[in-house]
């Protein structure tokens, strides 16, 4: 087998097919003002002048790492990376191959590469337990108290991100501490939905969990209150609204997570090169992850399988038995070795 590599036209500088690439594209003059502008300044009389047959993702990586540690933000990071991404993909006049190390480099900072896209349920529960305080602390940062709200919630139920859009504060039961989700958003014909879920479930909101939500609703809605006509305005409001205002999209969050966890990453290549020490990458996480997590969780806290069951949509008894018995043997086993 050839490798991609192997196929790219050799004696083409990155420089050349960037010139003519910033002539030709249809972004916008904002955006080709920034690319310009990082361009210039931090690729051009670097791996700009490399053969393009010999870049790698480890160019583009380390490239990413020095933006970051300059105080480059992940937008415009991601927004050079994606203009490398055409530059270094297939193209009829450079006749360059798909092989596109940039690509790969900013999914391998967003903790989407091949290898970890492969995790297995083991592996991504480990990874999710060892992000969540990242995770909280760089929500907090950037001061995102829905994203951290989100991220908590998602982490504290296992519920699939398109029950997470669908909830309202009225399925939230602060007295009888149970978030009750009946529905579900989809997407048909180009728009979002919402439908009836095809099984309710019934939550108890553990640990910190009411004292989280609680928290979140206060610094949401501290000072507005007055302005909703009553209550019952507020209990059929979505619990998740973009800036807009709107419902937030299940199709927006595996974006905005990534995007968060480029970010952490970014940052930990940096502090991991000044302190001289392996980096702690922070893996993509799955909803299966979030989902295992909880009922290994509700199983630690000592409901049964048939409880956890009811709590789990459309998952069986035997299911829940299984996904226990994998990950908590998995778990005392690392626990002690």
């Amino acid at each position: 087998m050839i490798e991609p590599i192997a196929m790219r036209r050799e004696g083409i500088t990155l420089n050349e097919i960037f010139d003519r690439m910033i002539l030709e594209s249809d972004r916008t003059a904002k955006e080709l003002f920034t690319v310009g502008r990082i361009y210039n300044r931090h690729v051009r009389d670097f791996i700009g002048m490399k053969d393009v047959s010999v870049i790698v993702p480890d160019d583009i990586i380390s490239l990413c790492v020095k933006l970051s540690y300059l105080g480059w933000d992940i937008a415009s990071i991601e927004l050079l990376c994606s203009f490398l991404s055409l530059c270094l993909s297939e193209d009829e006049v450079f006749g360059v191959s798909n092989y596109d190390p940039a690509k790969k480099a900013i999914n391998f900072v967003r903790g989407i590469d091949d290898k970890m896209i492969t995790l297995t349920d083991e592996q991504g529960l480990e990874n999710l337990r060892s992000a969540k305080e990242r995770m909280l602390s760089y929500f907090d940062r950037a001061h995102s108290p829905m994203w951290k709200a989100f991220f908590t919630i998602a982490y504290a139920t296992g519920l699939s991100y398109r029950r997470l859009c669908a909830l309202h504060w009225q399925d939230i039961d602060f007295e009888n501490r149970v978030i009750r989700s009946s529905n579900t958003t989809g997407y048909e014909f180009g728009k979002y939905t919402m439908t009836k879920a095809k099984h309710a479930v019934q939550i108890p909101m553990v640990d910190r969990l009411r004292d989280d939500i609680l928290r979140y609703k206060y610094e949401l809605y501290c000072g507005k209150l007055e302005e909703l006509c009553d209550i019952s305005e507020l209990a059929e409001r979505f619990l998740f609204l973009n800036h807009l205002g709107h419902p937030l999209r299940f199709g927006n969050v595996s974006s905005h997570l990534n995007q968060a966890i480029a970010e952490i990453n970014l940052k930990e290549y940096v502090d991991a090169f000044i302190e001289a020490r392996t980096p702690r990458i922070v893996a993509g996480f799955r909803q299966k992850d979030f989902r295992n997590h909880f009922i290994v969780r509700m199983s630690e806290l000592g409901f049964r399988p048939a409880s956890i069951s009811t709590m789990v949509p459309g998952k069986s008894i035997a299911t829940i038995e299984e996904v226990i018995k994998r990950l908590k043997r998995t778990k005392e086993s690392q626990s002690n070795s």
